[in-house]
C-alpha cells in the first residue's frame, strides 16, 4: 500500500475547486480538499494532526484534543471515517486505517520508519520544505548532536477510556 503524507495549506488546495461562495461550508471545503488529495495522490492520504501541547498539558485525547495545523487537520479529526494516531504531539489521520501509537515519533518502529520502509510518498501542497516533519526522523536515525532525546509523560483519553502514556523525542 503506497501511502502519501499530505503537507497542506488547505487554500492551496481550495483554488482547485471553489467558484462561488455559497460554498464555503466547511463541510464542503473538507471534502473538496480530499477530493483534490486523492486525486493527485490515490485513497491512502495521510494528514499531519500535530499538538504541541502534550509536554505542558500532560493530556492528549484524540477526538478533543485540536490540531495546530489549520483547518483541514482540525476536519480530519471532526470526521469519523478519518483514524487519528494515538501518538501525543506527532499524530496523523488516515481515512479508514489506525496508525499505531509510537512511543518515539521518530525512531525505530515509528510512523516515520514506516514511510520509508512502504516507500510512502510526502507531498507539499502550499506549504515549503521546511514543514517536512520527515527530517526529524533523518536527524534521530542520524544521532546529530544538536539534538538530544526528552521523554514526555501524561495521558491518552479515547471517549471514555484514558490510560498513561510517554512519548519520546529529540528537542
Amino acid at each position: 500500500m503506497t501511502r502519501t503524507l499530505a503537507h497542506t495549506d488547505s487554500r492551496a488546495l481550495l483554488a482547485q475547486g471553489i467558484k462561488s461562495g455559497d460554498q464555503l461550508e466547511k463541510g464542503y471545503l473538507f471534502n473538496r480538499a480530499i477530493e483534490v488529495l486523492v486525486e493527485a495522490h490515490g485513497e491512502n492520504v495521510i494528514i499531519p494532526t500535530y499538538n504541541y501541547d502534550f509536554p505542558e498539558s500532560k493530556i492528549f485525547d484524540l477526538e478533543l484534543t485540536p490540531s495546530d495545523l489549520g483547518f483541514l487537520s482540525n476536519q480530519a479529526i471532526r470526521v469519523p471515517a478519518w483514524l487519528r494516531e494515538p501518538t501525543p504531539v506527532f499524530s496523523h489521520a488516515m481515512r479508514g486505517h489506525q496508525l499505531p501509537l509510537s512511543q518515539t515519533p521518530f525512531g525505530a518502529g515509528s510512523f516515520f520508519e514506516s514511510l520509508l520502509e512502504d516507500n510512502s510518498r510526502i507531498s507539499f501542497w502550499g506549504v515549503g520544505l521546511e514543514r517536512m516533519t520527515f527530517i526529524h526522523f533523518v536527524e534521530d536515525q542520524a544521532s546529530i548532536p544538536y539534538r538530544y532525546k526528552k521523554s514526555f509523560a501524561g495521558s491518552l483519553k479515547s471517549g471514555l477510556l484514558a490510560s498513561d502514556v510517554e512519548v519520546q523525542f529529540h528537542v
